[in-house]
């Protein structure tokens, strides 16, 4: 996702650039202008298809944002594509384009990765409905809320001038349109009330505002500048509230949904955000100083409060420390030399897997495979493959099952039951052929190993010490053995 970031920011600006030149590329000359056409569609299926093997999350929703405004774009301001010898219309030519430029669009950002696509494979591509805890409105509006009060308060000076340039008697137009008005308003609130039922709290805030955006949006001699502003309110909007209620079919709860999305939502309120307050600033003067100096006060302490954050939150995360007594360093092993880890009311002195691990660094060259115990992810497993950068017979057992979910979960358990009869096993031709058969170089016998694993299990480590391995590391609990591969047990 943190990869992602700079693409989805180009994606965006694509998008947008071709919602402000309205659907036109180059000059009016027909070579040029088709050179400018295709460049243009080379780099936007060029950043747009990046987006799925670097974040999938993205793809689909910045894809949508692209394609949403090459149909606008082109079925208000195109020329339409002549297709001889029909006649059409200029309303159909121009809806004709507005779908061909997405579609050629989607084939593009598809076929420049499609060596990709073929050896990728989706498992989770199904949603559900979440009834689980939902986001609390303070808890939205401590991470929404600077964004948000620039953005409502750009919408209400919008609303302002609008009513003020606009006579009361255009609301006779709207007199045929009473009863959808009317209906459309008891929709609204039923919705809110629904929501709120089932316990979405950020719905009396988001509903209105999403309606008020797409009121906004659709009124008369507006810039496309600021529709398309209006337009992406409305989308960041929309998936902040959808995240409430649906999650995808076997996320963690979900927080990968509420993470991923909320991750667009940041770009694109971001965008508006500032785009927003430039123009609020170019209309400040005109206010009068009480509303002025309210407004100042208030975005003051906003963006105040938000530059804590990097002091607080900085200084939370300097001390929160595992070892207090570690040195402050960019040397992210540096903590083990001083750590205790407790794990299952069993103290692991991390000293000696940091003195392990810099013998590995320093002493074994290539990348052979190595083994260590297997334990359950976010504890004190994988710790040698994790700080070595080494192959492992396995790694973390769910984040493995999770990221080849359409694989059969027995290709990842197996081997975690497959490692931990190795250790347990005290029938030395089971351990010889678990050894082949994964190829190991490297067996660690430490802390982790002796705290999971039956005693007589481990005694077959020095017991075969020089037959069928070699020890060649050992400091208090830890010790190493370099594997002597061999068929024959005997």
């Amino acid at each position: 996702h943190m990869f992602a970031l700079p693409l989805t920011a180009v994606a965006l600006s694509w998008a947008v650039s071709v919602m402000l030149s309205k659907g036109k590329w180059g000059e009016s000359d027909g070579r040029n202008r088709w050179l400018s056409l295709g460049a243009s569609f080379f780099v936007g299926g060029l950043i747009i298809g990046a987006l799925k093997p670097t974040n999938t999350w993205d793809f689909p929703s910045y894809l949508a944002l692209a394609c949403a405004a090459l149909v606008y774009s082109l079925a208000r301001y195109g020329e339409g594509l002549s297709i001889p010898p029909f006649q059409l219309s200029q309303a159909v030519r121009r809806w004709i384009s507005a779908g061909a430029a997405a579609v050629g669009l989607l084939v593009l950002s598809l076929v420049m990765y499609a060596p990709y696509s073929a050896w990728n494979a989706q498992s989770y591509n199904s949603f559900q409905y979440w009834n689980g805890a939902r986001t609390p409105f303070w808890s939205y509006i401590t991470h929404w809320g600077l964004f948000l009060f620039v953005i409502v308060s750009w919408m209400v000076r919008e609303t302002r001038n609008w009513l003020a340039a606009t006579p009361v008697s255009a609301l006779n137009k709207l007199r045929p349109y009473q009863s959808w008005i009317q209906a459309g308003l008891v929709a609204l609130i039923g919705a809110i009330i629904t929501l709120l039922l089932m316990g979405v709290t950020i719905a009396w805030l988001v509903l209105p505002l999403m309606v008020w955006a797409a009121i906004l949006v659709v009124r008369p001699n507006i810039s496309e500048a600021k529709r398309t502003v209006l337009f992406l309110i409305g989308v960041g909007l929309t998936v902040t509230l959808v995240v409430e209620v649906i999650t995808l079919k076997g996320d963690m709860g979900r927080m990968n949904m509420v993470f991923k999305f909320y991750m667009q939502v940041w770009i694109m309120f971001a965008v508006c955000a500032a785009a927003a307050l430039g123009w609020l600033l170019s209309d400040l003067p005109r206010w009068r100083y009480r509303s002025r100096w309210i407004w100042e006060t208030v975005f003051a302490v906003l963006v105040g409060g938000v530059l804590l954050f990097p002091l607080l939150g900085g200084l939370d995360k300097i001390q929160d420390r595992m070892a207090t007594n570690a040195p402050h360093t960019l040397d992210g092993m540096a903590y083990m030399e001083y750590a205790v880890y407790n794990d299952q009311g069993i103290n692991y002195d991390l000293n000696q897997d940091y003195k392990a691990i810099q013998w590995m660094q320093d002493n074994v060259k290539g990348s052979p495979v190595i083994v260590e115990q297997n334990v359950t992810e976010y504890r004190w497993g994988n710790r040698f493959t994790v700080y070595t950068g080494l192959p492992g017979v396995v790694g973390w057992n769910w984040h493995q099952r999770q990221q080849r979910a359409s694989l059969p979960e027995e290709w990842v358990t197996g081997r975690v039951i497959e490692v931990n009869n190795f250790y347990a096993t005290t029938d030395i031709q089971e351990a010889v052929d678990f050894l082949n058969k994964y190829n190991v170089s490297y067996i660690i016998v430490g802390q982790e190993e002796e705290a999971v694993t039956p005693a007589d299990g481990l005694q077959k480590f020095t017991e075969y010490n020089g037959k069928y391995w070699n020890q060649v590391y050992q400091d208090r609990n830890t010790t190493i053995y370099e594997v002597c591969h061999c068929t024959d047990p005997e």
